[in-house]
């Protein structure tokens, strides 16, 4: 027989077309998730998808769930790992690696979705791809998503903001007519893990942010501790404007160019030594071309001239499928790239941080910058107890890198004097 914590049972019994359990480390949110299905398993229709962030991550779960769903009649099939039921009701599974994992999750039409660790996903947007999948014809069966999240990571804001900002917690609310709700807990609301002495110890000798959101499972937003740029940024909050483009000044492009993950790019223009960001794009999975398609139809868009392109300092050493160089390719597409000088990342942040008071962010253009670089953050070593010198690699570290190369070549353009109107001979074709 399962028993189920208070909280728990809170969770599952909750009919709003969007479930969020939130809160610390250890109070069994994942529990709840998992058996959200079971409502349902004796329905022929019953589709129901987990999704994690990573592949890693998913395993670990469904490593868990084989065991549990097997209680009670279901069966594991294939890669991605699928659930059968003896009704016919199914449950998949799929990683999002991308913004293409989040386009084929609409392919599977769930009456019920379970998004694991959600604040793992940066951007609400992302979010809303994955919830647009969720329908239900059958009217036996409520279409709902079941959410879990910590009170860290890229995404928290936008959870806090969707979910629990001026809201009372435990309590349905309605949105453009869809319902939502938010359960809290922390480890103090699961009595097995409690008796994990050990654990609990651990999450109790934690101190400052990391004891608040780990233990107590609050949401901390603003200077964090182990951030990049945020504490950086926070005084210079005065400075996210709204300004137009001025077609008079070249517009440059300093870009991040992944190799299986995101490419990045920033755009801006230095007008009488303060530098503007007007823009900012991230996209994955497509080629050289689709980018620079992208910049043409920017500047047709908004009716500008491009300056200089920077691109990473190892742009030589990447190759797309077509095994030609990126610049060469760039170059035949009427784009003449700089290279940014090689710096390591600490002398690279060094510089990025240097610029942050001569930048203005354009309002309603820069957002996911900011969110970016503000979650943007050193890895804490659990086991030393420390943060170390490596920023974590996630999302935001797509847009901090080219934040990072922006920074690198922010002094050379001054002293080049790169935006002097007369020098508009020397712009990029595109």
């Amino acid at each position: 027989m399962i028993e189920f914590t208070d909280k728990q049972k809170q969770v599952l019994a909750s009919s709003a077309r969007e479930v969020l359990s939130f809160g610390g480390r250890g109070s069994g949110k994942s529990a709840s998730l998992m058996a959200a299905p079971l409502y349902y398993i004796d329905q022929p229709d019953f589709v129901c998808v987990i999704i994690r962030k990573n592949s890693i991550d998913l395993k670990s779960f469904l490593d868990e769930a084989t065991p549990f769903y097997e209680q009670f009649g279901g069966k594991s099939f294939g890669k991605p790992r699928e659930f059968r039921f003896p009704s016919g009701a199914k449950i998949y599974s799929s990683h999002l690696d991308g913004e293409k994992g989040f386009e084929k999750i609409r392919g599977f039409n769930a009456s019920m979705i379970l998004l694991e660790e959600a604040s793992q996903i940066e951007v609400e947007h992302l979010y809303l791809k994955v919830l647009s999948s969720l329908r239900s014809t059958n009217t036996n069966v409520i279409p709902q998503i079941f959410i879990t999240s910590n009170t860290d990571g890229p995404g928290a804001k936008w959870i806090y903001e969707r979910f629990v900002k001026n809201r009372e917690i435990g309590k349905e609310f309605s949105v453009n007519g869809s319902t939502r709700i938010a359960h809290f807990s922390n480890i103090y609301d699961n009595p097995y893990l409690l008796e994990d002495k050990e654990y609990v110890s651990y999450l109790e000798n934690l101190e400052g942010e990391l004891r608040e959101q780990w233990l107590n499972g609050k949401f901390i937003f603003g200077a964090k501790e182990g951030a990049v740029f945020a504490n950086q940024l926070k005084p210079y909050e005065h400075n996210i404007k709204e300004f137009e483009i001025d077609i008079n000044y070249p517009v440059h492009t300093v870009w991040d160019i992944g190799v299986s993950d995101d490419t990045t790019i920033i755009f801006y223009q230095t007008i009488n030594e303060v530098t503007y960001i007007i823009h900012a794009y991230s996209n994955n999975g497509e080629g050289l071309h689709y980018y620079i398609n992208y910049l043409q139809e920017y500047k047709n868009k908004n009716f500008i001239q491009y300056g200089d392109h920077w691109l990473p300092h190892d742009i030589e050493q990447r190759e797309f499928t077509s095994g030609t160089s990126r610049i060469v390719t760039m170059r035949k597409m009427g784009i003449y790239p700089k290279v940014t000088p090689k710096l390591s990342i600490q002398e690279g942040i060094q510089k990025a941080r240097q610029m942050i008071p001569y930048l203005r962010f354009r309002k309603g253009h820069t957002e996911e910058l900011i969110d970016a670089l503000n979650s943007y953050h050193y890895e804490y070593n659990e086991v030393k107890g420390v943060l170390s010198n490596k920023p974590v690699h996630d999302r935001s570290s797509h847009y901090a890198d080219a934040f990072r190369y922006m920074g690198v070549n922010f002094r050379q353009r001054q002293i080049d004097n790169v935006d002097n109107y007369t020098a508009k001979t020397d712009w990029s074709v595109i």
